[in-house]
């Protein structure tokens, strides 16, 4: 166990609600964030986070699956699938799920208040 074990705290739940909680607690600023929660909706947590006072410049946040097992890398960003037919329920999440990581990871390359590593 490490040392520092006792300064990690984890916090389960509703990501949304979570943060709104932590803004209205007006809670400093963290060091670390780890970003795990429905892919969908990454983006519009980043943005929470970078607009409500929960991190600060310098603030090293991590987001899950970023590149979606490899996934993004291959993906046609000429728009969505033309053939969707027969489509099964696993390969829609897929499709989705790799959408949504290609779009956050435009939207953090393009954003002028991160710097992506």
């Amino acid at each position: 166990r490490s040392p520092y074990g006792q300064r990690i705290e984890i916090r389960q739940g509703n990501a949304v609600d979570l943060m709104n909680q932590m803004v209205e607690a007006s809670e400093a600023a963290y060091d670390v964030v780890f970003l795990d929660a429905d892919k969908r909706k990454y983006a519009a947590y980043l943005d929470t986070l970078l607009g409500s006072g929960l991190v600060k410049p310098g603030t090293l946040i991590v987001i899950d699956n970023v590149l979606w097992k490899g996934r993004v890398l291959g993906l046609s960003v000429s728009g969505p699938p033309s053939n969707l037919d027969g489509e099964d329920r696993a390969t829609r999440r897929d499709r989705v799920l790799t959408q949504a990581m290609h779009e956050l990871n435009v939207k953090v390359r393009k954003d002028p208040r991160v710097e992506q590593v």
